[in-house]
């Protein structure tokens, strides 16, 4: 106990280095691999209502190894939750611009529904009322967000320091994700799949974007929010 507090006192004051980067590397790849296998077998070998899957399975899958990484770090309580980007400051203005990339989804995917397909996307159909539907996207909106947005596009960044190598990277492994279930249980075309793919990682960027301006993760979470609702709403 006593070598840790020395530890963190040293790594504050510059006296002592924060792991390498290539150590963070590695342990943010792990923890993704970790998710991306355990959620495949998930959707490979199960198939829950989807509030039993948002409400319990997916935090089940997503949250355990990031937690893991995390409290071996040192993080717990409020350092836990600014871990994640959770924050006070600015809240304002990530509700603002959350709100203002919500809308642009919320318009794009209306305009796109108008457009004659005999297809429809993964998630389209959710048998909900429109505030059952709001407080299933909006938990989902969470753990992803939390996963996405808190951890991987944070550390990516924090080792590559380059803001569009970080963006990138954390969409592609939000739109891999969604692989699965595309692979599983669409019967879709090829082509109106790989356009699917193309929707989660323009989505996956712009809320990485969104939380690298804003620094807070409230803002894409309310963007990803409007992202799922009207999906479900118009697709």
């Amino acid at each position: 106990m006593f070598r840790k507090i020395l530890f963190q006192i040293g790594e504050r004051v510059g006296l002592v280095h924060p792991e390498p980067h290539i150590e963070i590397l590695q342990k943010t790849l792990s923890v993704y691999a970790v998710i991306f296998v355990l959620w495949g077998l998930y959707r490979l070998l199960f198939r829950f209502p989807t509030v039993i899957e948002e409400l319990i399975f997916k935090p089940l899958v997503f949250l355990p190894p990031v937690l893991s990484v995390l409290s071996g770090e040192g993080k717990r309580g409020r350092m836990l939750v600014a871990a994640f980007g959770f924050r006070r400051a600015g809240l304002a203005f990530s509700i603002y611009f959350g709100l203002t990339l919500g809308i642009v989804y919320l318009l794009a995917v209306r305009l796109a529904s108008f457009v004659p397909s005999g297809e429809r996307l993964v998630y389209s159909v959710m048998p909900f009322s429109l505030m059952g539907l709001l407080g299933i996207s909006l938990v989902t909106a969470i753990w992803e967000q939390m996963v996405f947005s808190g951890f991987f596009l944070s550390r990516l960044y924090l080792v590559w320091q380059n803001e569009w190598l970080s963006v990138g990277m954390t969409a592609f492994m939000y739109t891999l994700l969604h692989l699965p279930i595309l692979w599983l249980e669409s019967h879709a075309t090829t082509s109106f799949v790989v356009i699917q793919l193309i929707l989660f990682f323009f989505v996956g960027m712009g809320n990485a974007i969104l939380m690298l301006r804003t620094r807070n993760l409230v803002a894409p979470i309310i963007s990803h929010t409007a992202w799922a609702v009207a999906v479900g709403l118009f697709v």
